[in-house]
């Protein structure tokens, strides 16, 4: 019995210094990764297709320009002009 009397500071101690060190070091730990769920991997696996597929375009098709230059003019239409038309004398048919 005194054996057990003798042994019980010290694992008081013991406890209390690993309460201590517990409290001390609990942000020392990498945090863990973070939980991915289904629809953002679906997220992530659109746009890697989209970027996959403009690059292929890219590939194979120019850029279309943003400055493309007139070739022609076409002139307005006039508009509200009366078209002269002869008088037809009453004795022809």
């Amino acid at each position: 019995m005194s054996s057990i009397r003798s042994r019980l500071p010290v694992h008081i101690v013991l406890l209390a210094a690993g309460l201590l060190a517990a409290w001390l070091f609990r942000r020392s730990d990498p945090l863990p990764p973070r939980k991915r769920y289904s629809w953002e991997l679906e997220e992530e696996l659109a746009a890697q297709a989209a970027a996959t597929a403009d690059a292929e375009r890219g590939q194979f098709e120019p850029a279309s320009p943003q400055d493309v230059p007139v070739l022609w003019q076409r002139p307005e239409p006039e508009r509200g002009a009366v078209l002269p038309f002869p008088w037809r004398r009453r004795d022809e048919p």
